[in-house]
């Protein structure tokens, strides 16, 4: 009797197990208090990424400034991102935990300093470190 039984709640368990695989899975997911928003940019394609404290710290973005030199802007060479299509980028920092991608023109770049032909002006906070990681965030991982 109890060998019927055991075998009973299997079978049931089974039964279960077995329609449950027929049952369609979604690929799809929510994630409550995603650590970041983007917000379009009005007038391009680019959009404003906003992080919550705790991602900046995780990524551990680091912020370094636009400078002149001999009438000539400067940026950190950890500054630049250049995307798929050749064109170079940096990520401004206007205002705490937010993030703008700017395009620049490089005429030169000694590993530790690019020279700008064109970009935000002097004075300008641009990030040198996490700059993958907002680029990711912004156009999506694997895009």
């Amino acid at each position: 009797m109890r060998h019927r039984r055991a075998l009973s709640v299997m079978a049931g368990v089974l039964a279960f197990a077995v329609a449950a695989c027929g049952s369609q899975i979604s690929d799809k997911y929510v994630i409550e208090n995603e650590p970041y928003t983007l917000e379009p940019v009005i007038g391009s394609e680019l959009l404003k990424v906003t992080l919550d404290e705790q991602a900046v710290e995780r990524i551990g973005i680091q912020v370094g400034h636009v400078t002149s030199s001999s009438e000539q802007q400067l940026v950190p060479s950890g500054a630049l991102w250049m995307d798929v299509d050749g064109v170079f980028w940096v990520y401004t920092n206007p205002e705490p935990n937010v993030y703008l991608r700017h395009r620049v023109d490089v005429l030169d770049d000694d590993g530790t300093h690019a020279i700008l032909a064109s970009g935000p002006e002097p004075g300008t906070p641009v990030v040198t470190v996490g700059v993958p990681e907002l680029f990711g965030t912004e156009v999506g991982v694997g895009k």
